[in-house]
């Protein structure tokens, strides 16, 4: 015998208990798969019930565009608690239920949420779904959801999904006969189903007919589940039922009460009318204008704080408009995004957020991305220091790394393969926030974070090196100044089996490796820490000739330095410098500093290594990289003009065609033709309009590089070198710059 739940008396909020879970039979045919995606595409257009859904004072409260239902609020004592139908956004849902038979569709008993593209919304008897490509509204599949996504659900009083063996090889007629057969077991239930002219739209077709025995009655309660709806019939007495009347289940209303199925937890919650004293900006976005749940209060609460806190991130987050997440009907996550924008909102210099600084990019990081949850490891890097007193390059690129790690995992499989699963990801994160090199940031250590992920050595290794680490102790600066140690690196590279001999690798002692420093203070960049690694003899003198060439360095640029670490490595004899690349420090031959005396030739190989900290070598405008490097050489005096290889030699008839190959590989045209046009630029325009033009370059070549603000309409980056030498200086001057582009870059 069938064992069955007697109905629930009817309330404000419906009713419906969960059962006990259990697989679904079967699954379905492809056939029957097709049908019901095409089942699921199809509008209803029912006549005109005698008693239409409206807006009445027992059912609810009139909004601009709708209605706040309070006659399905009864999950709170607030009379006013409802769920809002409107046709905010473009999606017509009022327009669309206001006519239709309650006892078909019954009260809302949700909020909207969203599924991709399709916005829903629950009431007591069906789901419907907006699908914004087609602009129409259809009856959601339910139960055949229910089936496929939750197999494990049994509803209570709900036959289990079935399938036909006579659909397969069926055509889209005979599939239908095939289940409208099964009305043929039930004369009062068939009449019901057939006598709704839309029962194709409305209910979908019938899947199983099942009769069940109750208090001895063989016939004590008889069900048909379709699609989307379950009809019943009670013979025996039952709360809120007549015995032998066919009435509909509310199927939304025993779903709602699982946890996250189909119908969100968030969309759950009855909301309240709006507060007159909302400011407009607030009372504005969509899901405050239909009425607020819990969570959107305290959202709204968050804002709040958000405007007393920081002008500058509140007028970017509501008045601009962009924001996508905070547009949208809410979800749990927007509460935690709003969360985390409080606690930047109330950083001291919040107030000082200016666009293409630092912590402007760092606010972007969470206002521009589209349904992003921000866990913990998130939360406990806004706790480090060096993101509480200002975010410089370094710092941000910190944080940077770690969001694409957390964000890779979430969007893209690959990511997903190598990093591991999220939960997994953000407590590795949380571990490397613990250990001493990542209590202050000063630019090397972005040089480990991509090393770790971007090395394809998979999530074992990754996992395995940070676990290691931190069970002692973590790294320190020594540590991570060694694994960028040109010569040590390939022994602690992914290649090594044993990740957890990483600690004891990296020990300068044991490896032979001397790490000097010199605090020292610079006119433009501050304190400043000058740091030389070595394995082999040096000049004595090579630590001063370094703090020379960096003062000189930034003394030619006019602009502070990146970082506040100068970092020099020097290899041991015999290692090739010209197949490595140096990244965040610089690399000098170790032969050029063997002798007491450093000649003027190796001080200009390490200035032209040292504009590295502002030009750095990389696919975008190498041309224009490399030649400013080489310029700064001729500025500092180590180089004479006519040294310089003739730029037709060097770049031969096509030069532009050449730019564009050496965009991907080493040609001495780039660099000749660069400093050439540099040279040129800074004789005729003097020192003061050049160095404004050549400060402006380097800002719109995204030098810091994450965040080029440049675009990309040129692969050889000549529009750049343009718009730096013609902004904001006069017509006579623009048309100088013009005529040495064409004598430079075009060769006429």
């Amino acid at each position: 015998m069938t064992a069955v739940a007697a109905p629930a008396t009817p309330g404000r909020a419906g009713s419906g208990d969960r059962g006990a879970g259990r697989p679904a039979p079967g699954h379905w045919p492809a056939r029957l798969v097709a049908l019901a995606v095409i089942l699921g595409l199809l509008v209803g257009v029912s006549v005109r019930p005698a008693h239409a859904l409206g807006c009445g004072t027992a059912a609810g409260v009139p909004l601009d565009d709708g209605c706040l239902f309070t006659i399905t609020g009864a999950d709170t004592p607030e009379p006013t608690d409802g769920f809002a139908v409107t046709n905010a956004g473009g999606v017509p849902l009022w327009d669309f239920v206001r006519g239709k038979d309650p006892q078909a569709i019954g009260y809302p008993i949700s909020q909207r949420w969203a599924d991709g593209p399709f916005t829903l919304q629950a009431f007591q008897k069906v789901i419907l779904q907006w699908d914004p490509r087609r602009e129409r509204m259809n009856y959601y599949n339910t139960l055949d959801a229910l089936a496929t996504r939750y197999p494990y659900v049994a509803l209570p009083n709900v036959p289990g999904h079935a399938v036909l063996a006579e659909d397969t090889g069926a055509d889209f007629a005979h599939v239908i006969r095939n289940h409208l057969a099964i009305l043929e077991q039930n004369d009062r239930i068939k009449a019901r189903f057939l006598a709704e002219p839309d029962w194709l739209n409305l209910y979908g077709l019938p899947i199983r007919y099942e009769e069940r025995a109750v208090n001895g009655n063989p016939l004590g309660l008889q069900v048909l589940r379709t699609q989307r709806t379950v009809f019943e019939v009670w013979n025996v007495p039952a709360p809120g039922t007549t015995p032998g009347q066919v009435n509909l289940q509310n199927v939304p209303d025993k779903i709602k009460r699982l946890r996250n199925v189909i119908i969100p937890d968030a969309a759950k919650s009855p909301a309240s009318l709006l507060d007159p004293a909302l400011p407009n900006e607030i009372s504005s976005l969509p899901w405050v204008a239909d009425g607020v749940t819990a969570v959107e209060q305290r959202m709204i609460g968050n804002l709040r704080r958000i405007a007393s806190a920081s002008q500058p991130i509140y007028s970017r987050l509501l008045r601009t408009g962009t924001v996508p997440w905070l547009q949208r009907s809410t979800q749990e996550h927007a509460l935690g995004a709003t969360e985390v924008l409080v606690t930047i909102a109330e950083f001291p210099w919040s107030e000082r957020v200016r666009p293409r600084l630092p912590d402007h990019h760092l606010l972007q990081l969470m206002l521009d991305e589209d349904d992003e949850q921000w866990p913990a490891s998130f939360r406990k890097t806004l706790a480090m220091p060096w993101v509480r007193d200002g975010v410089s390059w370094d710092e941000l690129h910190i944080v940077d790394e770690f969001v694409y790690m957390l964000r890779s995992v979430a969007t893209n499989p690959w990511a997903l393969s190598y990093y591991g699963k999220g939960p997994e990801l953000d407590e590795l994160i949380q571990l490397m926030l613990d250990m001493p090199f990542l209590q202050s940031v000063d630019g090397h250590e972005v040089y480990l974070m991509r090393k770790l992920s971007g090395s394809g050595a998979g999530f074992d290794y990754f996992q395995t090196a940070i676990r290691s680490w931190s069970r002692q102790g973590g790294i320190s600066d020594d540590q991570v100044l060694l694994y960028m140690y040109p010569g040590i690196r390939p022994l602690l590279d992914p290649g090594d089996e044993h990740p957890e001999r990483l600690p004891r690798l990296l020990d300068p002692a044991r490896l032979g490796i001397t790490i000097e420093r010199r605090e020292v203070v610079f006119p433009g960049s501050g304190e400043m820490l000058l740091v030389l690694v070595r394995s082999d003899y040096v000049s004595p003198y090579t630590m001063d000739v370094l703090e020379q060439e960096t003062r000189r360095i930034e003394e030619l640029m006019g602009i502070p330095l990146r970082s506040r670490y100068s970092i020099t490595m020097i290899p041991r004899v015999g290692f090739d410098v010209s197949t490595y690349n140096a990244g965040y420090y610089v690399l000098v031959e170790p032969w050029r500093v063997h002798s007491v005396e450093i000649s003027n030739a190796t001080r200009a190989e390490i200035v032209n290594a040292l504009a590295g900290h502002y030009w750095k070598a990389s696919s975008r405008g190498r041309w224009l990289v490399e030649g400013a490097a080489l310029f700064l050489e001729f500025k500092a005096g180590y180089y004479r003009r006519e040294d310089l290889p003739d730029v037709n030699e060097a770049c031969g008839k096509d030069r532009i065609a050449d730019l564009i190959k050496a965009e991907s590989g080493n040609n001495p045209c780039y660099a000749t033709l660069g400093a050439h046009l540099f040279l040129e630029v800074a004789d005729t325009l003097g020192d003061g309009g050049f160095r404004s033009g050549f400060a402006r370059l380097f800002r719109s070549l995204g030098t810091d590089g994450l965040y080029c603000q440049c675009g990309y309409e040129r692969s050889t980056y000549i529009d750049y070198f343009r718009r730096a030498f013609t902004t904001d200086t006069t017509a006579e001057t623009a048309g100088i710059v013009e005529s040495l582009i064409s004598r430079w870059y075009d060769g006429q």
